[in-house]
């Protein structure tokens, strides 16, 4: 038999320690400044408008009231000289009529606050015995229907005259008076009257012969 080699235990050898390897620290990355804003002042905001309840209908525009406008009652006569007899046109506007309005022909003198009976006189309807209200008309004092006598008759004599809108309170007063008018004698013209032409001689007769 083989001499058996004697066996060597292997020589131990420490066993080495991992070498360790520092651990490296990151390279930090740079950080960037912010890049600086402008500061804006501060404004506060804005509160939300509070609701109002909703209108139910639109509120109107108010309107100014105009001023009331008062129109005078008014008279005059269609012309201002007439001949005696001559039909006289009286015009009269009365805004605020009663059916005792009346229309009078007075001296021109006469004291228009505190008036008697007139001379000529007719309601203003157009008769002294008719009914109404009549804010105006036109009437004719003259020869014919209607009458219109008072405290004289028709026709006026020549002198001067005035027509008036009056009421039947007494004592009268007018609150319409026209303009002075003129009655004419026969013969007489008015201002502005055509020149009657002269009358022509009258052609004498021939003497007969013996």
């Amino acid at each position: 038999n083989p001499t058996p080699t004697p066996k060597v235990d292997p020589t131990p050898y420490p066993t080495p320690y991992p070498t360790p390897y520092p651990t490296p620290n990151p390279t930090p990355t740079p950080k960037t400044s912010p890049t600086p804003y402008p500061t804006l002042p501060y404004s506060p905001p804005t509160p939300p408008p509070t609701p109002q309840p909703p209108t139910p209908y639109p509120t109107p525009v108010p309107k100014a009231t105009p001023d009331p406008v008062t129109v005078p009652a008014s008279i005059y006569t269609d012309k201002s000289c007439y001949a005696k007899g001559a039909d006289i046109a009286v015009t009269f506007t009365n805004p605020h009529p009663y059916d005792d309005d009346w229309v009078g022909i007075y001296y021109s003198d006469a004291d228009t606050t505190h008036l008697g009976h007139p001379l000529l006189w007719l309601w203003t309807c157009g008769t002294q015995y008719c009914e109404g209200e009549v804010t105006g008309d036109t009437l004719i004092f003259g020869s014919g229907s209607p009458s219109e006598n008072g405290s004289e008759r028709w026709p006026l004599m020549p002198g001067n005259y005035i027509a008036v809108l009056a009421r039947d309170v007494r004592p009268y007063a007018a609150y319409a008076v026209s303009e002075e008018f003129t009655v004419k004698p026969p013969g007489e013209p008015c201002p502005g009257d055509p020149t009657p032409a002269p009358t022509p001689p009258p052609t004498p007769m021939p003497t007969p012969g013996p």
